[in-house]
Formats: C-alpha cells, sequence, structure tokens
C-alpha cells in the first residue's frame, strides 16, 4: 500500500475517521502543527498519543542538541580568540624585550667604548663629543 499526500485533502483535525487519515494528515501537516493541533492529534487514537509523545520527545532532544552545539561552539570561539589574545601579547612581549635588549646592548656598548677611551687616556670632553654624552656622565661611569 502506497499513500500519496498531495491526493490526501483533509485539512481539518475533525474529518479525521481512522489511524491512516490521522497518519497522513500528522505526515502532511508536521511542519505547521501547533501545540493545540498536536493536542489534539494525540487525543483522537491511543496510537497517535504513543507517536505525538515520541515526536515530542525527539523534538526536545533536537532543541536540547542544538543548545548544546551552540554552547560548545561558543566555548570553542572563545578558546580560539583567548589563544589568539596570547599569542599576541607574547610578541608584542617578544618585540618588547628585543627593543629593550637592544637598547641595553647599545648601552653597554658605549659605555665600554667610554671606558675603553678613558683607559688610553682621551680627555673627557674629547670622549663626551665623540660619543655624544656629557661630561657628566662619563664621570659617573668612572665612581
Amino acid at each position: 500500500m502506497s499513500v500519496e499526500l498531495p491526493k490526501f485533502k483533509k485539512k481539518d483535525i475533525n474529518s479525521l475517521v481512522d489511524l491512516k487519515d490521522e497518519w497522513c494528515y500528522l505526515l502532511r501537516e508536521s511542519q505547521n502543527m501547533g501545540l493545540k493541533e498536536c493536542q489534539q492529534l494525540s487525543s483522537l487514537s491511543p496510537e497517535m498519543e504513543v507517536v505525538m509523545s515520541n515526536l515530542q520527545e525527539f523534538s526536545l532532544e533536537e532543541q536540547r542538541r542544538y543548545v548544546e552545539e551552540n554552547l560548545e561552539k561558543r566555548a570553542w570561539e572563545r578558546f580560539d580568540l583567548k589563544q589568539e589574545a596570547m599569542k599576541k601579547g607574547i610578541k608584542k612581549g617578544l618585540q618588547t624585550g628585543r627593543i629593550e635588549g637592544h637598547a641595553e646592548g647599545s648601552e653597554q656598548r658605549q659605555q665600554e667604548m667610554i671606558l675603553n677611551m678613558l683607559k688610553k687616556g682621551f680627555d673627557h670632553s674629547v670622549i663626551a663629543e665623540v660619543a655624544g654624552v656629557s661630561t657628566n656622565y662619563i664621570k659617573s661611569l668612572t665612581n
């Protein structure tokens, strides 16, 4: 036996006369049925009551699954954002460290050069002019 739903013309729940009508109505109208219609259909026969109960459970499971999937998706999105922020922070920290290390290394080389020039007997004013520092700075290195 086959059922051709387009040929099923009953539009009102009250016009359904047997289980076959109930099934055809359910199959054709299930996407458009509201709560009231579901309750009416389930009250027509014990079989439809079981079917509608199962459909309601499947619907709730689908809704739960949808909520859980979205919660999981959002959790992963937050995790990804945190990971990206951490990567940016680490990158910025490394850049800052390189800049500070470069500046510290340059200052250390300049101090070594000044101390070497002092050891060679260069005058403070000559060292200050060559190194681009003040004579007070040179004196602070020797103290």
